[in-house]
């Protein structure tokens, strides 16, 4: 693996990752995208795929038989559990991109051993995603919060391990402009 190689990591399915991957892969700079499924993504060879199913059947176990906000957090608890089975398979001088507390531990190591991290910020700050819901929340009388509170002091714990944010909004960028990430 050269230096250039990036790993992706998504413990679900997201066409957003398909398309980084196959763009990657065709400029030889992907070494492997993770997911938490029995499917990779149509268009990339096998050797660039690792899939680890468990982790989509036990989601998809906890949506069928558990309500909306137990399941959600149910497949939150499983993170660590991808987190683990990525770090395992990264190399020292690789970059990662992934999103919010899907691969923290990854996120660190990779810092750790030469590369850089890529979060994909399809939502704003955790701080200021917490607030915004957590107001909602509040407004709706809704009895659970905005998102488990486990999930969320992840995603927190994971800003310490980012170095780039990709994100295609400037209200998201400013979130994380006004929490103290440089441009």
């Amino acid at each position: 693996m050269t230096s250039s190689q990036f790993v992706i990591a998504s413990p679900g399915h997201a066409s957003i990752y398909d398309a980084e991957a196959i763009a990657l892969h065709e400029h030889d700079a992907l070494h492997f995208i993770a997911m938490g499924t029995r499917r990779g993504v149509d268009g990339l060879p096998a050797e660039v795929t690792r899939l680890k199913p468990a982790i989509g059947l036990f989601t998809y176990a906890a949506g069928r038989t558990l309500r909306p906000f137990a399941a959600e957090s149910f497949r939150f608890r499983l993170y660590p559990w991808f987190d683990q089975w990525v770090k395992k398979q990264l190399r020292p001088g690789g970059h990662i991109i992934s999103s919010y507390a899907y691969a923290n531990e990854s996120f660190k190591w990779i810092r750790a051993h030469g590369g850089r991290t890529f979060l994909d910020g399809g939502n704003s700050h955790p701080d200021n995603f917490w607030e915004i819901l957590t107001e909602e929340h509040r407004l709706w009388k809704s009895p659970d919060p905005p998102v488990a509170r486990h999930y969320y002091d992840r995603c927190r714990a994971m800003m310490e391990h980012v170095d780039y944010v990709f994100t295609a909004s400037t209200y998201v960028a400013q979130s994380f402009l006004k929490r103290g990430f440089k441009p």
